[in-house]
């Protein structure tokens, strides 16, 4: 009877860990990754769930008004939930103040870069840009049009003037929407626009860049985020991205969403 007792009482507790494991893989809500400081800025990386388990929105939040007040270039790298590397295209977050802005012209001025990375940080860190190939049938300094793995419109300038094009070493190669309003024959001021990063012709970055002056003035929008016909892996994809202000935390939020299977 003894034996028999404890062989029911091993596996009451093989079910109650199998059920308990179970629940924490089909956890549902917000939940939240590694979060950092850039200056007076709380940053805390998050994502949703929905009851299945399945990233639905992957974002992070930023305190406005230390955004607001950084004045010297800053370097920030802070991991996503666990879920999202491990389901979606993204692997961690990025984030970048130019306080002087950088080239091509278009973007001299204060901005961030936020670089939602699909490779890991060691990944980037092996790129050095040397003998950095274009993706596969893309011509460069000409838009992508029916290209399978860069979106139409997008465009990776020509190396003619500079031997280095938009490549940066521990990033890659940058791909900018030529329907942007700032490279329009007429350009309008810089304030948001969003690139596309390549490394050994495969996509790495999804860059939304937005002026510091821009999110001074609290200014909320949003895009249909570019799909590639091939990426080169199986992951969700967003097709939404979303920038919007909470006045009573002061807190920012960026976040894309809407995900669906992509290979």
């Amino acid at each position: 009877m003894k034996k028999l007792l404890n062989g029911m009482m091993i596996l009451l507790l093989l079910c109650f860990c199998s059920c308990a494991e179970e629940e924490a893989e089909t956890t549902s809500g917000i939940i939240e990754g590694e979060s950092a400081m850039m200056g007076d800025s709380s940053i805390q990386t998050w994502a949703e769930l929905d009851d299945d388990g399945v990233v639905i929105r992957v974002g992070f939040n930023a305190g406005a008004s230390g955004l607001d007040a950084l004045t010297d270039e800053e370097h920030l790298v802070v991991q996503w939930p666990e879920a999202v590397q491990s389901q979606t295209f993204f692997n961690h977050l990025g984030l970048d103040f130019q306080n002087e802005g950088h080239g091509p012209p278009p973007y001299l001025f204060p901005h961030f870069d936020v670089h939602f990375y699909g490779v890991s940080p060691t990944d980037n860190a092996a790129i050095d840009c040397v003998e950095e190939p274009l993706p596969e049938g893309l011509e460069a300094g000409v838009p992508a049009s029916g290209n399978d793995y860069v979106p139409d419109f997008y465009l990776i300038p020509s190396t003619a003037l500079d031997p280095d094009g938009t490549c940066v070493p521990g990033m890659g190669v940058h791909a900018v929407d030529v329907r942007s309003p700032e490279l329009h024959e007429e350009p309008e001021f810089f304030t948001t626009t969003l690139v596309l990063g390549y490394h050994n012709g495969a996509l790495t970055f999804l860059e939304p860049m937005v002026t510091q002056e821009y999110l001074a003035a609290r200014s909320e929008w949003g895009w249909d985020v570019p799909r590639p016909n091939i990426l080169g892996r199986s992951v969700l994809w967003p097709a939404r991205f979303e920038a919007t202000y909470d006045a009573e935390s002061d807190t920012y939020s960026f976040e894309f969403s809407d995900f669906s299977a992509i290979d």
